[in-house]
C-alpha cells in the first residue's frame, strides 16, 4: 500500500476512536445544547404555519451553530485520567 493511503487510514481510525472516546462535562454540555438549538430551529422551518423571512432566516444560521458546536464538541477528548486503559487515545505518529 502507497504510504499516504496508510496514513488516511490511520488518520479514520484516529476520527473513530476520537468519537467513542469519553467527552469532558464541559462539552458534554455544548454538544447537548447544540443538537437542542438544532432540534428547536427544525422544528421551526418545518412549522406548517407561515413564518416570516427572518424567523426562518435565522433558524437555518442556528441550524448550521448547533450542527457544528455538537459535531466539534462530541471530538474533544476527556485527559483528565491520563492513564493508559482501553478508553485512552494514542495520538503518536503512525506506523513507527
Amino acid at each position: 500500500m502507497p504510504k499516504c493511503r496508510l496514513s488516511k487510514i490511520w488518520k479514520m481510525q484516529q476520527i473513530k476512536e476520537n468519537w467513542k472516546a469519553p467527552i469532558s462535562p464541559f462539552f458534554r454540555t455544548v454538544r447537548n445544547i447544540g443538537l437542542l438549538l438544532t432540534g428547536l430551529s427544525a422544528a421551526l422551518l418545518t412549522a406548517p404555519l407561515a413564518l416570516p423571512a427572518l424567523v426562518t432566516t435565522i433558524a437555518g444560521y442556528i441550524a448550521v451553530a448547533g450542527s457544528v458546536a455538537a459535531t466539534i464538541s462530541q471530538f474533544t477528548v476527556d485527559n483528565s485520567n491520563d492513564s493508559l486503559n482501553e478508553n485512552s487515545v494514542d495520538h503518536g505518529k503512525p506506523f513507527q
